[in-house]
């Protein structure tokens, strides 16, 4: 930026830098300015050399609105008509740029508010006691909230009136004096005396509220007023004269006034009453009205006001009568007509009630239609709104009414259920009413909800149930199946989609069809079935796990009651002897077998078995000398706990010897040995000798 410079009063503060220091510093404000100010730099002195600048704009806070005459406590009798300006809320803000929006916080049916002139009034007669008022202005920035207190005092229409103040001296100025009435002649209670509110000293004498006082009979009362210092008292004399009342009188009535029905609203003012009194500034007004029901009220203030919309009345007039009294004398009746013009029709509900109840079945859907109103109405371009209200109140969450349309229709969130209602709940009777904004028309549409038959459902998607093999008939297992049905006193049966069991129709139990077992080969050990439940009608399905558990029914057999084997006293440890065998029909688990021996008559296990059934030798046969027989038993034993006990011989064969000098012993052949051929003899099956033979083929 490029400016003026005017040697000696620098415009615009700056530093002058260079040289040792910088020793030139200048400081010029222009002052405090506001949105929209200008500043004049014309009167500077143009300079000999271009400077530049920065200047720095600081930003002040701004003032907040303010209320010009908020907080105040406004008192107010009770007598103002409906509608009267009460008070004038007034704002003011010393920003001239800002612009104050000033807004009511609270909200009281007696009272209206106006934010855009800040007119407070009245909407009917003030209610008596204290009521605050909150306001609050903003500005772009900031705002400012203060309060109103209305109080408002009700007017005693019964209050004693002063006629006199008494005026009594005493030349001590420590006396206390007191004032009393002597005697009143004629005779009367109209008359008293007493102090006056709001003194210690000051006595005066009043007529009581509402005197029975009459011009006609007497017109002067002596009374006779004693005060005293508790020394000595005086008395004097007071005449009441008793003036005749002049009654009121109406200046504006009888009268006729017409008014627009639609643009007379709760508290319009129709019309104000007037009267005079030359002797009475307090008039007090009443009225009746033909017919009796009229929507009008008058003031003791002579205003009559509108009780009610009268866009939605159908008379076309009432006559007010109007009285009004001086606290005396009554005077009236006086009459007002009213006549209401630009009466609205109400609409016409054509197609309600209906000569018998409309059935709606349960479980018809959600937002299904039900009923769709019709109307009809004279005034023609008018929108009508519907409403439905419902006895019992429980109808609200069943049904609805479309207030555009008059479409009953059935609740979008909670399906009908008759069950759930019970038989006590099924009627309902919706009261229809339709309003085109001004009047109504109401019908009844009366609802009965029907029973519709409904399927039994199963409390669960699946069930599991489990069981032993065993014979056709036996019983596998109850699934317990939980199953509801809505409809009071149904009756379900179960059937069930695999052959190999069958389900009680009744109780749900599970049985075998045939025989079950395991041990046949492909039989399955666990099934999946479809079990379908059913009413007679409609059906619900769930699935049921069937799990068969195989049974130890087999016990393990040995290939022969006896087993038997050969061995030299010097075969070596953990030579194998031959083999022991057995089988078990079961299949799984329970078909494994193994194998143990009892050598406990031999002192010692000498011999030992091999899960697969290899006899073998455990421990040095070197202590037993040929032709020795060792006898011992083996068991086969099933993981079921059952076994087979079968017999063991181990024959240590005879051996021969040569000449002394120069032969060993050699073996005796089998043959040798009669015992050998009576065994070979009795042997009773070939698998038996065609094991001897594969075992001994270097003995036969």
């Amino acid at each position: 930026m490029y400016c003026s410079y005017t040697d000696g009063d620098p415009m615009i503060s700056h530093k002058q830098e260079g040289g040792g220091t910088d020793r030139y510093t200048y400081s010029t404000t222009i002052g405090p300015k506001n949105v929209g100010d200008s500043f004049d730099w014309s009167a500077a002195i143009p300079a000999t050399e271009s400077r530049t600048y920065a200047i720095r704009a600081d930003l002040g806070p701004g003032n907040a609105p303010t209320f010009t005459n908020l907080p105040i406590t406004l008192t107010l009798t009770d007598d103002r008509a409906a509608n009267t300006l009460l008070f004038t809320v007034s704002v003011n803000d010393v920003d001239p740029q800002d612009t104050p929006t000033l807004v009511g916080l609270t909200t009281i049916i007696d009272f209206t508010f106006n934010a855009a002139n800040g007119e407070v009034k009245n909407t009917g007669a003030l209610p008596v006691g204290t009521t605050e008022l909150q306001f609050r202005v903003n500005d772009q920035c900031s705002g400012t909230t203060e309060t109103l207190t209305i109080v408002v005092t009700n007017i005693d229409q019964t209050a004693e009136q002063l006629l006199y103040t008494l005026t009594v001296t005493d030349g001590s100025l420590n006396d206390r004096v007191t004032c009393s009435t002597d005697s009143i002649t004629p005779s009367t209670d109209n008359f008293f005396v007493r102090l006056i509110a709001g003194t210690t000293d000051s006595y005066g004498v009043y007529v009581k509220a509402l005197p029975s006082l009459s011009y006609d009979s007497v017109r002067q009362y002596a009374v006779l007023i004693s005060c005293t210092d508790t020394k000595t008292p005086v008395t004097d004399t007071l005449t009441i004269f008793v003036t005749k009342n002049n009654p009121p009188s109406f200046d504006n009535l009888p009268a006729t006034k017409t008014v627009i029905s639609s643009s007379t609203s709760t508290g319009s003012t129709v019309y104000t009453v007037t009267a005079t009194d030359s002797d009475s500034p307090q008039l007090y007004f009443n009225m009746t009205c033909v017919p009796v029901t009229c929507p009008f009220v008058i003031h003791h203030s002579g205003e009559i006001l509108a009780t009610s919309d009268l866009t939605s009345h159908t008379v076309p007039g009432y006559d007010l009568y109007i009285y009004v009294n001086d606290g005396k004398t009554l005077v009236g009746p006086r009459t007002l007509t009213v006549i209401i013009s630009g009466i609205n029709t109400a609409p016409t509900i054509t197609n309600l009630p209906l000569s018998s109840a409309l059935s709606v079945p349960e479980n018809g859907g959600l937002s299904a239609s039900v009923y769709q109103v019709s109307v009809t109405d004279v005034d023609v371009g008018q929108t009508h709104t519907f409403y439905a209200s419902y006895s019992p109140s429980t109808g609200s969450s069943l049904f609805s009414m479309n207030p555009t349309t008059g479409l009953i229709s059935t609740s979008s969130t909670q399906a009908i259920n008759y069950e759930a209602l019970g038989a006590s709940a099924t009627s309902y009777v919706i009261t229809v009413t339709v309003t085109d904004g001004f009047d109504t028309a109401t019908q009844s549409l009366s609802v009965a909800i029907t029973d519709q038959n409904e399927a039994p459902v199963f409390g669960k998607a699946s069930y599991a149930i489990s069981g032993n093999e065993g014979n056709a008939g036996t019983t596998v297992g109850d699934p317990s199946f939980d199953v509801t049905d809505p409809d009071a006193g149904a009756t379900k049966a179960f059937s069930i989609d695999c052959p190999s069991f069958v389900i009680n129709s009744n109780s749900g139990v599970v049985t075998f069809s045939h025989d079950y077992d395991l041990d046949v080969a492909g039989t399955a050990p666990s099934v999946t079935c479809i079990v379908t439940v059913s009413d007679g009608d409609l059906t619900d399905t769930a699935s049921l796990v069937i799990t068969i558990n195989d049974v130890n029914d087999h016990t393990p057999r040995f290939t022969s009651a006896t087993f038997t084997f050969y061995a030299q006293p010097n075969t070596g440890v953990g030579t194998a002897l031959g083999f022991i065998t057995a089988s078990d029909n079961d299949a799984g688990a329970f078909g494994t077998i193994s194998y143990t021996l009892d050598q406990t008559g031999l002192g010692f296990e000498y011999f030992g078995v091999k899960h697969d059934g290899e006899f073998y030798v455990k421990s040095s046969l070197l202590l037993f000398s040929s032709g020795t027989t060792l006898s011992l038993s083996t068991v086969v034993k099933d993981s079921g706990g059952l076994q087979d006990t079968a017999a063991v011989t181990v024959i240590i064969p005879e051996s021969t010897t040569a000449a002394p000098t120069t032969t060993t012993d050699r073996h005796v052949t089998f043959w040798m040995d009669p015992r050998n051929i009576a065994w070979v003899t009795v042997a009773p099956s070939d698998s038996e000798k065609m094991a001897y033979t594969q075992k001994n083929k270097n003995k036969v």
